[in-house]
């Protein structure tokens, strides 16, 4: 089986899963290690993985620099003999790759298309069948067959208006796990988080402004995951956390009086906004009741900021025990 095995450290992982985009787009089968359980034999599948693969790519950047699983990787790749292809992402190059050529990638920019053509000698018929067939047997131990420890009662998810977080999470969890192509699969997991599942309507909030056209391009792979574990279809919508914060940052700014300005500021988050109904979570429960009363004016303050009316609802975070 032939894949690339990409080296990076977890702090890069916004580039990395464009990249893993990057990758599909050109049909090149490729490894990440997100799915890989840390346990005990997870050094034992890293070096089964790095021996395995065609191709090994490194994105280096001060972060991976001072990795000790991707110096690991790299010399194991140099032992071996395999072809390497390092990736600059930011920094200064490596000594341990000095006679190597380099792709520049500094400021996030992606590899030129020549460089993908490059890399098809190594993989003589790269299709979706063989991407498939790779996460299957790659991903084996770390994906169960079926989700376990989760099952959707169809009261929780149908009929109430708010669903517990935690729930939310473990439901994720499995969406993450039968999500298909595996860099649709990188991008949520390490971007995405499961905010509100309403009736048929999920919302999901991605953490880079600069990934959310790319995650908003992927919504029907999304959409496709919630079918296989909940067994119905389910819209999902797509929204950047940076722009809910900037929104909410203005809406405080003008909240009178300053009473419930202050509340907004210290307990108050913006969760969803969809256009015309406002979702905010209020992190202590003492104060739930009375951010509720203070409803009206949040509302003038959204109206104030966005020119037209806005319908709040407050949410109550759970706090974990």
């Amino acid at each position: 089986m032939s894949f690339i095995f990409i080296s990076y450290s977890r702090q890069d992982q916004a580039y990395v899963s464009l990249l893993a985009q990057a990758l599909e787009s050109h049909r090149l089968p490729f490894w990440l290690d997100i799915n890989t359980d840390y346990g005990d034999t997870w050094p034992h599948t890293i070096e089964k993985q790095v021996e395995c693969c065609q191709v090994l790519f490194i994105v280096m950047s001060p972060r991976s620099k001072q990795s000790h699983w991707v110096q690991c990787e790299l010399a194991h790749a140099l032992e071996l003999r395999k072809p390497i292809f390092p990736l600059l992402l930011e920094g200064p190059r490596w000594f341990s790759v000095a006679a190597l050529q380099t792709v520049d990638v500094t400021g996030g920019s992606l590899p030129p298309d020549r460089f993908f053509d490059t890399l098809r000698p190594y993989f003589p018929a790269p299709t979706a069948t063989a991407e498939s067939t790779l996460i299957q047997e790659v991903a084996a131990d770390a994906i169960p067959s079926a989700p376990v420890g989760w099952a959707p009662p169809t009261d929780r998810f149908n009929s109430s208006p708010q669903t517990d977080v935690t729930n939310l999470s473990e439901l994720w969890k499995d969406i993450i796990s039968v999500l298909e192509p595996l860099g649709t699969r990188a991008l949520m997991q390490q971007q995405g988080t499961l905010v509100k599942l309403t009736e048929n309507v999920a919302q999901v909030v991605v953490d880079s402004k600069p990934l959310l056209k790319i995650a908003q391009g992927r919504v029907e792979n999304v959409e496709q995951a919630f079918e296989k574990i909940l067994g119905y279809q389910v819209k999902v919508d797509i929204f950047c956390r940076t722009d809910l914060a900037e929104l909410w940052e203005k809406v405080v700014l003008v909240l009178e009086p300053l009473g419930t300005r202050a509340i907004m500021q210290q307990q108050g988050t913006l969760l969803l906004f969809d256009g015309n109904t406002a979702w905010v979570e209020i992190s202590s429960r003492p104060l739930l009741r009375m951010a509720k009363n203070r409803v009206p004016h949040v509302e003038s303050a959204f109206k104030e900021v966005l020119g037209h009316e806005v319908k709040v609802h407050f949410e109550e975070y759970p706090e974990s025990n």
